[in-house]
């Protein structure tokens, strides 16, 4: 079997730095606490049996996995995320999959990631910007939100889809009903590509 090689004095200079380093050493959030424990220890244990190249390969590791979490917060400061966006954000980035997991699920688990969230705040900015209800929907799913919060925060708006509507349709043609067939199915679809259901255009 053959022997690794001697590590030089350069390598217990990146240990003891690796160690220190903010980033996964002491400067930690609290969920975190154990599992830099846990990684510590096998660090030790690494070098007690001589295993530099071990070692090495668990300092990469971590510091891949800090540097996913790291990229997913930059992300998160911006603006909120659902679990799906973040994920394929940080996939196009080329990070280890097992990295982003690991990433992902410490963000969930220290509140910063949140499906429920970010849809109560998709939803608002998309109503605000007079987005009927169908699309908003169809945003959603394509970003893997859940179907019950999709219908939990819609429901919300529930009495206010006709008006908002209304809106956008005086907004865009103003507030004379058209008599011409052929307008009133050019506002129809208008309205319905804003998202709004063929039934709701037609109380109009």
């Amino acid at each position: 079997m053959p022997l690794e090689p001697i590590p030089s004095r350069g390598f217990f200079f990146k240990l003891d730095v690796f160690f220190r380093d903010s980033r996964v050493g002491f400067v930690l959030e609290q969920s975190r606490i154990v599992n830099t424990l846990m990684f510590c220890a096998r660090i030790r244990l690494a070098l007690a049996e001589k295993s530099y190249l071990i070692c090495i390969r668990l300092m990469e590791e971590e510091n891949q996995k800090a540097s996913v979490r790291k990229k997913a917060m930059d992300l998160l400061a911006r603006r909120e995320h659902s679990e799906q966006e973040l994920r394929q954000k940080l996939k196009s980035r080329e990070f280890d999959i097992d990295a982003i997991d690991t990433a992902l699920q410490s963000l969930q688990r220290d509140g910063l990631l949140s499906d429920e969230r970010f849809t109560e705040a998709y939803v608002n900015h998309r109503f605000n910007a007079g987005v009927g209800p169908l699309k908003i929907r169809f945003e959603l799913r394509q970003r893997g939100v859940a179907e019950s919060l999709v219908d939990e925060f819609l429901e919300s708006f529930s009495g206010h889809w006709d008006e908002l509507m209304r809106q956008q349709r005086v907004r865009k043609y103003g507030e004379a009903i058209p008599v011409d067939y052929a307008e009133r199915m050019k506002q129809a679809r208008f309205l319905q590509n804003k998202g709004f259901s063929p039934e709701s255009v037609m109380r109009l």
